[in-house]
């Protein structure tokens, strides 16, 4: 909000008919008349219209002694050329003493909207001279506000009494926002010591309290040989501290160390110039000057403004605008908003007392008290959107802070955290950058309070920071700090802590029908940290099944008997035995993952409570911030051990195979292999190869396990099919021996040999170990089909067959012939078929039988025997398959 400042019209003039050498603060004299034209000045003591860059009077007054006027005076904020205009002279009253020596003093109320480079020429016009040619008075910063500060000596011409002293423009930035103001001004008898010019402490050197080791003070005199620093009690002053120079080439600022100071010290300083220090407080006038505080107050009272916008609406923290209606929620009075205007009524929950845990303000909408801040009425509640046909959406516009004790400057420390409207976070600070602004600006950026504090010209610089901090957060690791000084005692000083122009969320938007709770810490005096603090976990990366572990660690310094209590959360839920999983420790400073598993992944949090008997006694908590727990798959193997080969014909059986996980494994073959599967039976479709791979695809837990193959053989015993001539209706062996050996028996099991009990044409048909025996059946038959099976033992089984293929011998004679050698036998026979050759001495070879030869009929089937001892008188000869 843009204050205008206030212009002093014409004051009361006072005289002093005699003045006694060297008195104090004689002969004041207040401008005074003043001449001007229309373009190029204005009258200093009446309300002109605008002239020559100068605007229109406003109704903001300076409080200084002596001054009792309550409008007039003038400001420039643009039209300024150099050393021309604008300007103005004060044309004063006669003084009482003719030709004497006068200090010119100035006053303005406010430097809100002053200028900070402005340089004004100074001469004298008409029954004066003057000390000085040009001065910086009307710069920020460089008036004493609501009292009175030198400008220069005025000197007065022999016999003359009537001084008329003009300043003319003569350098600076001159806007809307960087003003020149022209004020009040009088003249004052010189005495010894107003002699010296005043000198300033340096408010930005702040905070003045009890801790306070050095002081500074600005516009030292070059030829300044001492600067001093004193405490003023109302009576006395008392030196804290002094520093000496050679004068010549003194600093213009400088640090002087002090000690013994103590809250209500008045603070000022003096300079020795050519032998004659300035102006005690005693004795008069002096420059700037503070009171100090105790350094940690030990009440403090809280409210906020809520601005009644047209364009406040959710989400929750949108930029709602920095215009509308300010209503006080949590305070009932206080008058229309102003520097003086601090609130009151404020209830006792949030008027908080210094200690060293973490406490809530809470403002509620409908039940807490309310006050139209803008209009300075009364209300019972915040309306929210005036331009969304009645929206509970408002702008949070500041926090406003009220000292409990108004004789005590301060310093003030606030530390704030974790500001919610219902459930919702607005603000937890997590995302600010330390030492930067977020959310609330600086104190003084407020134009309404600024004037109450010190430090007040500079931006986030001690005591004046509204700055993002690691040190004691509530929740997470950072929160807010506020830092500040009030300038004076009065009753009416206050800050407003304003959201208007902030880093982050400027103008944040609230929901009014909810809550707005605020987390505070006050620490009292000689107090660096709350009593409890609580290390902040980082993000953590767990391996499922792998257990782990994090941990907190919570620090009490209380100086008291701690006892800590642990409640982990996680997404913000507080873990319990109904809810845990595979977490314990969930009630300890380690909190542990047992087992863990893809949903333990998640937000968490602890939340640590220190219950302090004996020294610093309380319950104070704390809860670190949120940190992400991600959890990576477990990875897992497959264990599917060699398979035996098989042969053919092998009934269906079952593989098995294991995953480390545990969990169940899936088995498929590859290409396109001489076996089925389903589930894990594999049922043998033929020989060949059969490769077998075992899958585990992994779940929310586990990574797929790399398949593992493992292959075997399926061997057939492909018994041979093979076929054998015979004579037509002559019996055949066959012997077992050549036809397992042509079996596929790679385990070398014991192979046997099997048949049915005929052939397929009817004939007689038995085997053993050794042979096959057939008999045909009656009739011609040209072949016949004896079927044999061949067993392993092992389940392999396979059959295949033997052709008979009865073959005549082909019209080739048989003959018996006697020779002397004997008789000679000639046989037919199928050639290739082995033969035994016998003999016996009747028919049915039962009397006498040998085998004379065993041969195979040779290509032609024809084949002969000499019988060298023939039987007598009657021999019978034969041939026999073999």
């Amino acid at each position: 909000m843009k204050l205008f400042q206030k212009i002093f019209p014409s004051l009361v003039i006072t005289t002093v008919a005699s003045l006694a050498a060297f008195s104090l603060r004689a002969d004041p004299v207040f401008c005074c008349t003043g001449s001007a034209t229309a373009d190029t000045g204005y009258t200093a003591n009446t309300d002109a219209s605008t002239a020559g860059g100068w605007t229109g009077s406003s109704t903001y007054a300076s409080t200084a002694a002596g001054d009792t006027q309550t409008s007039g005076g003038r400001f420039c904020q643009g039209g300024a050329v150099a050393d021309t205009k604008p300007w103005f002279q004060l044309v004063f009253p006669a003084v009482a003493n003719a030709g004497g020596t006068y200090i010119l003093y100035g006053t303005r109320g406010s430097d809100a909207s002053v200028n900070t480079d402005a340089i004004m020429n100074i001469s004298a016009v008409a029954n004066c001279t003057v000390s000085a040619s040009t001065t910086t008075f009307f710069q920020k910063n460089q008036a004493t506000l609501n009292g009175w500060k030198a400008i220069c000596n005025v000197t007065l011409n022999a016999g003359q009494t009537v001084p008329t002293i003009k300043f003319t423009y003569h350098s600076g930035t001159l806007t809307a926002s960087t003003r020149l103001v022209s004020q009040g001004y009088k003249l004052e008898a010189v005495t010894p010591c107003s002699l010296t010019a005043t000198v300033d402490i340096d408010d930005t050197t702040g905070p003045f309290d009890n801790t306070t080791t050095s002081v500074g003070v600005k516009n030292i005199s070059a030829s300044a040989t001492k600067v001093t620093v004193y405490k003023y009690n109302g009576t006395s002053s008392t030196q804290l501290g002094a520093n000496t120079y050679a004068g010549g080439s003194t600093p213009s600022s400088a640090s002087v160390s002090v000690s013994s100071l103590a809250k209500g010290d008045i603070i000022f300083a003096t300079q020795t110039v050519s032998g004659q220090e300035g102006c005690k407080k005693e004795q008069g006038i002096t420059g700037v000057s503070y009171t100090a505080g105790s350094g940690a107050p030990n009440k403090m009272r809280f409210c906020i403004g809520l601005r009644n916008t047209s364009t406040a609406a959710a989400p929750l923290g949108f930029n709602g605008g920095g215009t509308g209606t300010i209503y006080l929620l949590g305070a009932n009075g206080g008058g229309a908003v102003s520097q003086s205007s601090a609130p009151t009524g404020i209830p006792a929950k949030n008027i908080i007392t210094a200690g060293r845990g973490w406490q809530t303000l809470s403002f509620i909408n409908g039940t807490d008290p309310c006050y139209n801040f803008t209009a300075g009425s009364a209300a019972s509640s915040v309306p929210g959107n005036a331009g969304a046909g009645g929206s509970s959406w408002a702008v949070l516009e500041g926090l406003y802070i009220v000292p409990d004790d108004p004789t005590d400057t301060g310093e003030y420390k606030v530390y704030i955290d974790n500001i919610k409207n219902g459930s919702a976070v607005l603000q937890d600070f997590e995302g600010g950058t330390v030492n930067s602004g977020l959310t609330f600006s600086q104190p003084s950026f407020s134009g309404t309070t600024s004037p109450n504090l010190l430090g007040s010209a500079g931006g986030n610089i001690i005591p004046n920071l509204a700055v993002v901090t690691t040190s004691n957060p509530d929740v997470g690791s950072k929160c807010d700090f506020l830092n500040w000084q009030f300038n004076a005692t009065a009753s009416t000083v206050w800050l407003r802590l304003t959201t208007s122009g902030a880093n982050g969320t400027p103008n944040p938007s609230v929901d009014v029908s909810q809550p707005v709770t605020i987390r505070v810490l006050v620490l009292p005096a000689g107090v660096s940290s709350a009593a409890l603090n609580i290390s902040q976990p980082a993000n953590k990366t767990i391996t499922v099944a792998a257990a782990d572990s994090v941990t907190i660690t919570a620090t009490d310094s209380s100086g008291g008997s701690s006892a800590l209590a642990y409640q982990w959360k996680k997404n913000g839920v507080s873990i319990n035995a109904g809810n845990a999983g595979d977490l314990t420790g969930y009630n300890s400073a380690t909190l542990s993952f047992t087992s863990p598993v893809s949903a333990d992944a998640g937000s968490y949090s602890c939340a640590v409570t220190d219950t302090v008997t004996g020294t610093g006694a309380g319950t104070y908590t704390s809860e670190c911030n949120q940190f992400v727990v991600s959890a990576n798959k477990a990875n897992q193997t497959i264990s599917f051990g060699s398979l035996p080969n098989k042969n053919y014909g092998d009934p269906p059986f079952n593989v098995s195979a294991t995953a480390s996980s545990g969990l169940s494994v899936s088995f498929s073959l590859d290409d396109t292999p001489p076996a089925s599967i389903l589930g894990n039976t594999i049922t043998l479709t033929g020989p060949g190869t059969v490769s077998v791979r075992a899958k585990q695809l992994g779940n929310a837990d586990y990574n797929a396990a790399t398949d593992v193959v493992q292959s075997f053989t399926v061997f057939a015993l492909n018994p041979p099919n093979v076929s054998s001539n015979v004579a037509p209706h002559l019996s055949a062996k066959i012997s077992v021996a050549p036809l397992l050996a042509a079996c596929s028996n790679p385990q070398s099991y014991p192979l046997s040999l099997s048949t049915g009990s005929s052939s397929s044409q009817g004939g007689a048909v038995s085997s053993d170990a050794n042979y096959i025996y057939y008999s045909p059946p009656a009739g011609n038959l040209a072949s016949d089909t004896i079927a044999y099976s061949v067993s392993n033992g092992h389940g392999g089984l396979a059959s295949a067959a033997i052709t008979i293929n009865f073959i005549a011998p082909g019209g080739l004679a048989q003959s018996i012939a006697y020779a002397a050698g004997g008789v000679s036998v000639t046989f037919a026979g199928i050639p290739g078929q082995g033969y035994d050759v016998q003999r016996a001495d009747d028919s049915n070879f039962t009397v006498n039988p040998v085998t004379l030869l065993t041969t195979n009929a040779p290509a032609a089937g024809i084949f002969s025997i000499t019988d060298p001892s023939p039987p007598n008188p009657t021999g019978f000869y034969r041939t026999k398959q073999n």
